[in-house]
């Protein structure tokens, strides 16, 4: 699940840090990428592609993809390269690592890539702009260890015990309809940090003990990774760096 080629962990990072930031106050929160977990997401991940399976392809592309001029955001550098419709293939310019969109009902409406309204998402052709580059520029700075860690969050989010002990539920609901409830309304999200040490906090589900247990699970967490309850959550442990989860509610 997590193994993957450098370019492609990067990528994943950036969608975690897209994905888990709602805070229009913050930098990351205004690449207005957080919407995309209102899909029904099902990643499926390679070592050189993530594929995500979901109930709508091009809608979920649109919170993928920046815009032109008038849109200029959602995760910097991430470009449409083809569709035919239902499945749409996606290329991060500076890494060149791909993420592919795929509609799971099979009903895309198929067009060819050139009839996509470039105003709303940028095709391979169009250069990085200046504001990609500072967007990505203020991306603090993470060891390799701390970027498997936050890579390790997006291909996570559709996990659920056969047990039916925890799931992940991606990031809107409870799966496991269990008597405990927590806010669904103007979820909050945020996660940041630098080096080896980061946080996510965040209101809404899914339960932090959960994701805690998916991400150290001895089966499909990630390897050499432990957890520690804390105080105001848990500390996950990853060849010396610490990704804090920590609910807000």
């Amino acid at each position: 699940m997590d193994r993957c080629t450098p370019q492609q962990r990067h990528l994943r990072a950036l969608l975690a840090l897209g994905w888990f930031n709602s805070d229009l106050d913050t930098v990351r929160g205004r690449w207005c990428a957080y919407g995309l977990t209102s899909y029904t997401l099902l990643p499926s991940p390679t070592d050189g592609e993530l594929r995500i399976w979901t109930n709508w392809a091009e809608g979920a592309v649109r919170w993928l993809v920046p815009g032109g001029d008038e849109w200029p955001f959602r995760i910097p550098g991430l470009r449409l390269e083809a569709t035919d419709g239902r499945i749409w293939r996606l290329r991060h310019l500076p890494t060149q690592a791909v993420l592919t969109v795929v509609e799971g009902s099979g009903r895309g409406r198929r067009r060819p890539a050139q009839w996509v309204d470039p105003q709303w998402i940028r095709p391979t052709t169009a250069a990085l702009t200046d504001v990609e580059a500072d967007q990505l520029g203020a991306v603090p700075a993470m060891t390799s260890a701390a970027s498997e860690l936050l890579a390790a969050l997006p291909v996570r989010m559709a996990l659920r015990d056969p047990r039916g002990e925890w799931a992940i539920g991606g990031w809107w609901g409870d799966p496991l309809d269990r008597p405990q409830q927590r806010s669904v309304t103007q979820a909050l999200r945020r996660l940041d940090g630098a080096g080896d040490r980061w946080e996510l906090a965040w209101t809404g589900y899914p339960f932090p003990d959960d994701l805690a247990i998916a991400l150290s699970h001895p089966t499909v967490g990630l390897s050499d990774t432990h957890r520690q309850r804390t105080r105001t959550g848990w500390d996950i442990h990853h060849n010396g760096a610490v990704l804090t989860l920590r609910s807000l509610e």
